[in-house]
């Protein structure tokens, strides 16, 4: 009986899950296409190679001749500074 519900606590399944829990965020770490990047910033991607150009956000990475790829931890990172420079905008109350 192999079935999902017949896996026990010492399952190589399981070994793996806890492995990939305990392992360091770097070793999480993985390429990004311009699509996923756009998406999870919300920035179109002229705009992001706007900021590339301009030195703001990080530089994709040559994956193969005509691939480049962005560093997750690097725009998590570009994101994270963005947030820490936000700034707080007070309201008027109403007359």
């Amino acid at each position: 009986m192999n079935s999902a519900a017949n896996i026990s606590p010492r399952s190589p399944r399981t070994a793996v899950v806890t492995l990939v829990a305990a392992a360091p965020p770097e070793m999480l770490d993985r390429f990004m296409r311009i699509e996923e990047v756009s998406e999870i910033t919300g920035l179109s991607k002229a705009t992001i190679y706007r900021y590339v150009n301009a030195g703001t956000m990080p530089a994709p990475i040559p994956l193969g001749s005509r691939r480049v790829g962005f560093l997750l931890s690097e725009v998590q990172a570009y994101m994270n500074e963005r947030l820490a420079k936000r700034t707080t905008t007070t309201t008027k109350e109403p007359a």
